[in-house]
């Protein structure tokens, strides 16, 4: 349904704008395709002319845009006074140059605001025979020396989509250029990356969390041991150095730097434990029945045909850092503490790091509090529909496992009884706006999936097209790994 005030695809279960307040948000956030069209601009641009052959890809793909009734504007027509392209403005850009001076990203109003696809006529650098690894790396060697934020390499057979997420989508060139634009392009588009440092509602605070306490010796352990286990097979890319990486000049480091807030390195993945909270039990209420004005915690959910009221708790997890090697973590710095209160992020440090320190909280932060809000508001209904259930007491006691790669588990392979959902969305990249709202309001899809079966909920698998696979589970991160492990290999 569509929600008056935000003009966005509402969830089934839930108003935007109650998830808006769940999670912080004060934007509006295009959810579906439909409005992702709308709220994009692009134009595009030629730094030096190209191939005949690639002059005629760039046409193609301008057109595309414009068959799908995205905005797309002349290059003169998006530059300011000052020749900078304005903000919110996408811009694809083919002829890429050597000389640093004429880069787009010299000519654009800022990283955040102006996202920028490279079109190169050469073969993409991902070999399919090279590791998960080796793959990232060669994708990010080109995104960061040319500074851009996609990367699209055109050869005779096909067009390859590129992203710093890891997304690799050939396309062949007898494929509906439409579909492809519609389903890769413009989710990655309007779904823009933010750093966890530019969200206004994180609350940075230095010397809180002590991974060594005696508290968080079960799950420092479970973390270990799960890091361990990753060893062996490479299921989680470990680590792209920024120093590795070559740039065209000390200029554009900085910039690359400056992204990237200053991280020595980019990680993929992230394992992460809900610590207990007790979730109270939904409330049913009579549809007709006028609600007063609800408390702030309190939200109105519509489940199964019935009306709801659901008290969402604080919640904290104990997260792996961005950037931190999960093959071979080191508790006392590589783990975090992330709350969500009200709406507001509160990222707790280990003790003895300050500010200078290369200790920063991943870019799915706010996916992973997403997620673990979502398990209290799954909790809540399986309490009042189910009564006692192995679910809520794993949350109540003990805390639940999240697990993220990028990779796929077949639908043979789900562990039993996981529920799927987000097969169908948009293909967001990760560390989105949207990718966590998807996260929250999935979960009560795949609620409703387990109630046409007699199976107990155990927890949920949120599939991200062209991205990865988030586990939440009753099941401990250990002995997730192990379970991929044993079947991926």
């Amino acid at each position: 349904m569509k929600d008056e005030i935000t003009g966005v695809v509402a969830s089934e279960y839930l108003e935007t704008a109650t998830i808006k307040r769940i999670l912080g948000l004060k934007e509006d956030i295009p959810l579906s395709i439909d409005d992702m069209k709308g709220a994009l601009k692009v134009t595009f641009y030629q730094v030096n002319p190209v191939s005949e052959f690639m002059n005629q890809f760039y046409d193609k793909l301008c057109s595309g845009f414009k068959a799908l009734g995205v905005e797309v504007v002349d290059f003169k027509d998006a530059l300011d006074d000052s020749n900078k392209v304005k903000p919110n403005t996408t811009v694809v850009v083919a002829g890429m140059t050597d000389d640093p001076k004429d880069m787009m990203v010299n000519h654009v109003s800022s990283l955040y605001s102006n996202p920028i696809v490279a079109l190169y006529e050469r073969d993409s650098p991902v070999n399919p025979e090279d590791s998960n690894q080796d793959k990232l790396d060669s994708i990010i060697s080109v995104l960061a020396y040319d500074v851009v934020h996609m990367a699209i390499f055109v050869n005779d057979k096909n067009w390859t989509i590129c992203t710093m997420n890891g997304a690799i989508v050939p396309t062949p060139h007898g494929d509906d250029i439409c579909e492809a634009i519609e389903n890769c392009l413009i989710p990655k588009l309007a779904a823009q990356i933010v750093p966890p440092h530019k969200l206004s509602n994180i609350d940075f605070r230095y010397d809180k969390f002590d991974p060594q306490e005696e508290t968080y010796t079960i799950v420092s352990k479970d973390l270990k041991g799960a890091s361990l286990l990753l060893q062996k097979d490479g299921l989680i890319m470990s680590h792209t150095k920024v120093s590795s990486i070559n740039f065209k000049n000390k200029f554009h480091e900085r910039v690359v730097n400056a992204y990237l807030d200053h991280r020595s390195g980019m990680s993929y993945g992230f394992m992460t434990w809900q610590l207990p909270v007790t979730s109270f039990p939904a409330m049913l209420v009579d549809p007709e029945e006028k609600l007063e004005k609800l408390a702030t915690n309190t939200v109105n959910i519509s489940f199964l045909d019935k009306d709801y009221l659901v008290e969402i708790p604080d919640v904290s997890v104990v997260a792996t850092r961005s950037g931190c090697d999960k093959n071979n973590l080191d508790i006392s710095k590589d783990i975090v503490c992330l709350s969500l209160s009200d709406g507001k992020i509160i990222l707790d440090l280990p003790v003895g790091t300050g500010k200078d320190d290369d200790v920063k909280p991943s870019y799915d932060t706010l996916a992973i509090l997403a997620h673990a809000v979502g398990n209290t508001i799954v909790s809540s209904l399986l309490k009042t529909i189910i009564g006692e259930n192995p679910f809520s007491t794993a949350l109540d006691n003990s805390g639940l496992a999240l697990f993220h790669w990028h990779g796929y588990l077949s639908s043979g392979l789900i562990p039993p009884n996981h529920f799927t959902h987000g097969e169908d969305n948009p293909s967001v990249s990760c560390s989105t706006n949207q990718s966590a709202i998807y996260s929250l309001t999935g979960k009560l899809e795949a609620l409703a999936k387990s109630m046409d079966t007699n199976l107990d909920f155990l927890g949920d698998i949120h599939i991200e097209p062209h991205h990865g696979t988030n586990i939440s589970s009753t099941l401990s991160l250990s002995e997730i790994v192990d379970y991929l492990h044993k079947r991926l290999n």
